[in-house]
């Protein structure tokens, strides 16, 4: 499936899951989520959209543009709003992040696949304009990323 496949898929999940949100809660994260660890992919740009290493946790995703960088440039602050598993055992989350430092009060939307035994990560991100708040319909796709599992 190709990278293009994968993000109209991905972006067409992310719409209908956005719009699903209007009829529930938010969701509450656990201390425990599976996606929380060193996510890492050396074949990824350098770049703050598709870093090669990511580091999630509860209420931050710090974002490597260096595989080796001891100190991350940017932080994420971020909020999973809704998960769910798939009939294939993929978990997936949506969240919604707020850049800090250089992407300071930059905001997106993102949609993230885990897979059933928990190695690969992938994710689609929508950005929005600067200055809006979060609403599925003014994203703008930013970028298509996948990660492995790295051993923390």
């Amino acid at each position: 499936m190709t990278r293009n496949r994968v993000f109209l898929i991905s972006s067409v999940l992310l719409c209908i899951g956005s719009l699903g949100l209007l009829a529930q809660e938010k969701y509450t994260a656990s201390g425990n989520e599976e996606i929380y660890g060193t996510w890492t992919n050396e074949k990824n740009m350098a770049s703050f959209s598709h870093p090669p290493k990511i580091v999630v946790s509860q209420n931050t995703v710090e974002i490597y543009v260096d595989l080796t960088s001891k100190l991350p440039p940017d932080k994420v602050i971020w909020s999973i709003v809704k998960k769910w598993t798939d009939s294939g055992g993929n978990i997936w989350y949506q969240a919604n992040g707020t850049g800090t430092g250089g992407a300071q009060g930059y905001k997106w939307q993102e949609l993230y696949k885990l897979s059933k035994n928990g190695t690969i990560m992938e994710r689609a991100l929508a950005g929005l304009p600067f200055g809006s708040d979060f609403d599925p319909s003014q994203s703008d796709y930013v970028g298509y990323t996948m990660w492995h599992r790295a051993s923390d």
